[in-house]
């Protein structure tokens, strides 16, 4: 959990770093992270669920391609039924 925890904040001041030296000279990297007038005007639950619908479209896409690359995981199901059709009664006894 720990080890978890120090990859992420490694993570994060790596990306700080990051954009802290792509950044153009005349920006501050702070700016970036201060509220101002234009963010208080925003919709966050336009945002919010915006952004939640993209990521769930992503999964879907990411599903749906590697469905038809790989080929659907039929195991599960075969288990599945093999498990039900075990404790069904039988009709010829």
């Amino acid at each position: 959990m720990l080890s978890l925890l120090a990859i992420q904040i490694l993570e994060l001041a790596a990306s700080l770093l990051l954009l802290k030296s792509t950044a153009k000279p005349e920006y501050e990297v702070v700016s970036f992270f201060k509220t101002d007038e234009l963010s208080e005007k925003r919709n966050w639950l336009l945002a919010s669920s915006l952004g939640f619908g993209f990521l769930v479209l992503l999964v879907f896409l990411t599903s749906l391609v590697a469905d038809r690359l790989i080929g659907p995981k039929v195991g599960f199901w075969i288990y599945l039924f093999l498990f039900l059709n075990a404790f069904k009664p039988s009709l010829y006894h």
